[in-house]
């Protein structure tokens, strides 16, 4: 969760197919002061180097993941 002092938030929540998250936190972004990613993974950074965290999936197999973000946009005030 980020969350601002006048009570604007955003939640990013994941089931437990995504074992790890990758964030990116920039300020060079033009016209902003600071800007965040956050993308949900099933392997950590280099995972296809490592193979840690990799799902390997035969001919005509799933896999299903979930995450989704909630966002409290108005201020509580």
């Amino acid at each position: 969760m980020l969350s601002a002092p006048d009570g604007r938030s955003v939640t990013l929540w994941q089931n437990e197919s995504c074992g790890y998250v990758h964030i990116f936190v920039t300020t060079e972004l033009p016209g902003r002061p600071r800007a965040v990613a956050i993308e949900p993974m099933t392997g950590p950074a280099n995972a296809f180097n490592s193979g840690h965290g990799l799902r390997w999936l035969s001919a005509g197999e799933t896999f299903t993941m979930a995450w989704g973000i909630d966002a409290v946009l108005g201020g509580a005030g």
